[in-house]
């Protein structure tokens, strides 16, 4: 039986906000951990080789009943423990090409709830925190500091940036399988009373990439800070390169909160969003991910934001996004890379699909279909061509309004422009 771990005593009080965040995730099927990296852990609840519906869904009610009721790993380990028995999912197994597999255990279900309490909990914590940095714009990076606190994680002990440093893009905890960091919020006056400098990590973060299976050879990006006075380095652990609480369902909210800001400040903010650099660091290693993996698991990603005169021109065409949030699954990122326009030169090349939050930031034009009126193209440059974004607007997914980009691919310059169906709503053909 596994140590008994106080796991509440890390992550507080059951919030409200962990337990809407769990119970919002979907499901995800996996075989290997690292085929869900980054972004999509915070989207889909996923147990690597839990390939059965039915214990993964003993997996996730006993883990929402941890969030629910609080208990502790002992009473999650006799809970789930002879479910998982009963229907074979136990022990070690053979695999089809002769390998041993190790299927539920004592130190698995560790994991699986450590890791999906505190993630939980870092996401609503990150919720509130975003909702009160108005007075409290300072955090601090907090280690728990005992004897299992890993050298990486201590080194970061703290620390203090600004909300919106682009320390807390990659380094917002959990950081690393097991991971019990968490964060503190300061207005001014705490900080001058504690006498905590306000550090910039501009210039220190790099980026390494990491091996995370030697059996396919597929690597990950992940994130390192370099303490600019001691030159000490502090690393992100396999698969931990970004902020769960940074996912498409809280840029939702976040445009939400802005609903509330006038007028000027919310156009000024939705201009951040739309050039923030968050989605354009993860998106390459993201898309790396599926191609190496070969077939889509039907997770997404946000892809960037829709800027305010976009949307204001939208709306004076009586279209109204009912949010900016531009998102992309991985099933079109499948279907952009094997396109079978290839062959005619009108397929997006891989390095152009890579760089998808960089064309929604920095496009040439944004057109409007007068046919199918929800529908916008993002154009730019593609060689001697014009590449094209097609995004559908207000496309339901899990319960939410998106912007889906549906298709891309390379077209003629005098196409788009001869084709009345295209309205230019915004930049330069």
């Amino acid at each position: 039986m596994p140590e008994e771990v106080d796991l509440m005593f890390a992550i507080g009080l059951k919030p409200e906000k962990a337990i809407e965040y769990f119970a919002s995730k979907g499901y995800a099927f996996t075989w290997d951990w690292h085929e869900m990296l980054n972004e999509s852990h915070a989207k889909a609840f996923t147990v690597a080789k839990a390939m059965r519906l039915d214990v993964l869904q003993d997996i996730r009610d006993t883990v929402q009943k941890a969030l629910d009721e609080g208990i502790t790993l002992r009473q999650f380990w006799e809970e789930l423990t002879p479910k998982l028995k009963a229907k074979g999912w136990w022990g070690k197994v053979m695999g089809e090409d002769g390998s041993e597999i190790q299927l539920g255990s004592p130190r698995r279900l560790r994991t699986i709830y450590q890791t999906n309490l505190q993630t939980a909990y870092m996401a609503g914590t990150y919720k509130a925190l975003m909702e009160n940095v108005d007075d409290r714009p300072y955090w601090q990076y907090i280690a728990v500091m005992d004897a299992a606190t890993r050298p990486s994680h201590a080194r970061l002990h703290g620390k203090v940036f600004r909300y919106d440093d682009p320390f807390w893009d990659m380094f917002t905890p959990p950081i690393d399988w097991g991971c019990r960091c968490n964060i503190r919020a300061y207005d001014h006056e705490d900080l001058m009373e504690k006498n905590l400098p306000v550090e910039k990590s501009e210039g220190n973060i790099t980026t390494e990439e990491r091996l995370v299976s030697k059996k396919t050879g597929v690597t990950t990006t992940t994130s390192v800070y370099k303490d600019p006075i001691t030159g000490e380095k502090a690393g992100t652990g396999i698969g931990w390169n970004s902020n769960p609480g940074a996912a498409w369902q809280l840029d939702v909210r976040t445009y939400e909160k802005a609903l509330q800001m006038p007028e000027n400040i919310r156009s000024a903010f939705i201009g951040e969003m739309a050039r923030a650099k968050i989605h354009q660091e993860m998106f390459p290693s993201w898309v790396d991910g599926i191609i190496a993996r070969g077939k889509a698991r039907g997770f997404a990603i946000t892809a960037g934001w829709m800027d305010a005169e976009v949307l204001d021109s939208l709306h004076s065409r009586g279209i109204k996004p009912e949010t900016p949030v531009v998102i992309i699954n991985d099933v079109k990122i499948i279907h952009l890379y094997r396109d079978k326009k290839r062959e005619l030169g009108k397929a997006l090349g891989l390095e152009e699909i890579k760089k998808i939050p960089s064309i929604i930031s920095d496009y040439e034009a944004v057109l409007w279909d007068s046919l199918n009126k929800d529908t916008i193209l993002y154009v730019f440059s593609s060689k001697d061509k014009k590449g094209k974004l097609v995004v559908e607007i207000n496309y339901g997914l899990k319960g939410e309004k998106v912007n889906l980009i549906k298709s891309g691919g390379v077209v003629l310059l005098e196409n788009l422009k001869n084709d009345k169906r295209y309205v230019l709503i915004k930049g330069k053909l």
